[in-house]
């Protein structure tokens, strides 16, 4: 799918200029302001321009891709009683084979025994843990709350359960894809166990964010709606 595209061009303030509104077009105004919208409408709009297809470029430049989950116990397959609350924030750069984890919980009914990336076949399934066993390095261990910000090399077989490379094919390679696929895909999950809970007390159902084509999307509409609301003017 191609990018979205605003073209817009500025016509000669002495003269009258007609205002084209097509998909994901808008081109001039005329000296007082009429068409696209007024001249301080104009200069925000190209500002919002701006900023959104920088934003655009620089995530399709860097490889990245993120994902997000809410870890609560009623996630955990079956769900459980705990009350424990957390969050992870995960980001893959492909340019660089990381992965970066951002998590916090507090409130777990026992103390953690350990946390892995497990892939599944949906969000009512359990799976196989696809990280680093019998837990990620840098989780902390032992406790009812905390937090951990780590960054983890995909290219080394290390950061994954050998279990899951050997079902993957049988390399660090395939493991990494398939990992990063079924992330994609919203196949894989974040589970963290505790001494009362031990084969999970909170679970994170993995979402990439943003959507595909959510930058695009936000700035084609907003042309289309500020062209709509000028022309019905």
């Amino acid at each position: 799918m191609k990018p979205a595209v605003v073209e817009l061009s500025e016509a000669d303030p002495s003269e009258n200029s007609t205002q084209r509104c097509g998909f994901l077009t808008i081109a001039h105004y005329n000296a007082d302001g009429e068409g696209i919208g007024s001249l301080s409408d104009m200069r925000f709009f190209k500002v919002f321009l701006f900023f959104g297809v920088v934003q655009v470029a620089g995530l399709a430049q860097a490889n990245l891709y993120f994902f997000t989950g809410t870890l609560r116990g009623a996630t955990v397959v079956p769900a459980n009683s705990s009350t424990g609350t957390g969050h992870v924030f995960i980001v893959v750069d492909t340019s660089i084979h990381t992965m970066r984890i951002r998590l916090n919980f507090a409130g777990l009914a026992g103390n953690t025994t350990g946390a892995q990336i497990h892939d599944s076949n949906g969000n009512a399934t359990n799976g196989l843990a696809a990280t680093e066993a019998p837990s990620f390095s840098g989780f902390p261990l032992g406790v009812q709350s905390g937090s951990m910000d780590m960054t983890y090399s995909l290219a080394q077989s290390s950061t994954y359960n050998p279990a899951f490379i050997a079902a993957s094919g049988g390399t660090t390679f395939r493991a990494y894809h398939q990992l990063l696929g079924r992330m994609l895909a919203y196949r894989a999950y974040f589970n963290v166990r505790s001494s009362a809970f031990t084969g999970g007390e909170l679970r994170a159902n993995l979402a990439p964010v943003p959507e595909p084509g959510m930058f695009s999307a936000w700035i084609a509409g907003a042309a289309l709606l500020l062209c709509r609301r000028r022309k019905g003017t």
